[in-house]
C-alpha cells in the first residue's frame, strides 16, 4: 500500500500519453489537437503568474508521492515505530 498512490498516478499518465498518441483520424484530427493539450494539462498542469490559478499536474503529485516514499523509507531504516524501536534491513 505504501507504493500504490505512486504507481496508480504513473499508470494515469500513462494511460493518457497513450490516449493521446493514438486519436489520430480524419473525424478526429480537428479536435485532436485540443484534446492532446488538455492531456499534457493534465499530466504536467499549468504554472502561471499570481493572477493566474496554476493547475497541479500529475507528474507533479509523483513526485510529490516519492518525496513522501524516501520519508517513510528513511523512517524504516531509522527504525523508529511509534514509541518503540524496532531493527529493520532495506536494501540499498
Amino acid at each position: 500500500m505504501l507504493f500504490a498512490k505512486a504507481i496508480s498516478l504513473e499508470f494515469t499518465i500513462k494511460c493518457l500519453q497513450l490516449y493521446a498518441s493514438s486519436i489520430r483520424s480524419n473525424l478526429n484530427e480537428r479536435k485532436a489537437h485540443e484534446l492532446y493539450k488538455k492531456i499534457m494539462i493534465e499530466i504536467e498542469g499549468i504554472r502561471g503568474s499570481d493572477s493566474i490559478i496554476s493547475v497541479v499536474g500529475l507528474r507533479e503529485q509523483v513526485i510529490g508521492e516519492i518525496s513522501l516514499l524516501k520519508q517513510e523509507v528513511k523512517k524504516l531504516r531509522i527504525g523508529v515505530l511509534k514509541t518503540r524501536q524496532i531493527m529493520t534491513y532495506t536494501l540499498n
